[in-house]
């Protein structure tokens, strides 16, 4: 995510980088990194529990969607699809990782095996995930039932 965010974006500066993967942990390095770095535009989480935190700390900042302000992370979860739903947000993109299709690939490949023992060539299968930025998820480009 580095890589891509300072490749794309040359003139970042990135302030931290911390392990908060659960809501909590997101909370906790934001609320932090705020203190010392109140101009903070952006948060990049790996998954939507770490954002879901980084976006709560942002929140209880002050921050709305009127300010310059964005958290991306992935997975695609219902929590942050929601977020991104609300009025006025900051939470303004995630990843649709699609864990059903990984989860069913990885359980139909471990039957194979013990069926089968392991192939003589090992097969890899790689799933692209589907950006979800906020305008797609506003306008139905990407499709969400939050019932």
């Amino acid at each position: 995510m580095q890589d891509t965010l300072e490749e794309m974006c040359p003139n970042v500066n990135i302030v931290a980088r911390q392990a908060g993967d659960t809501p909590e942990g997101g909370l906790e390095i934001v609320e932090s990194v705020l203190a010392a770095y109140p101009d903070l535009q952006v948060v990049v989480a790996s998954n939507d529990s770490g954002g879901i935190g980084g976006y709560q700390a942002m929140v209880n900042a002050g921050y709305t969607g009127d300010d310059p302000v964005a958290v991306f992370a992935g997975d695609a979860t219902d929590e942050a699809l929601n977020a991104m739903l609300e009025d006025n947000t900051i939470y303004r993109g995630t990843v649709d990782l699609f864990p059903y299709a990984c989860g069913y690939e990885s359980a139909y490949q471990l039957v194979y095996y013990i069926l089968n023992g392991k192939p003589a060539e090992t097969k890899t299968v790689i799933f692209d995930p589907v950006l979800v930025p906020l305008a797609d998820l506003l306008d139905g480009t990407y499709e969400y039932d939050p019932e």
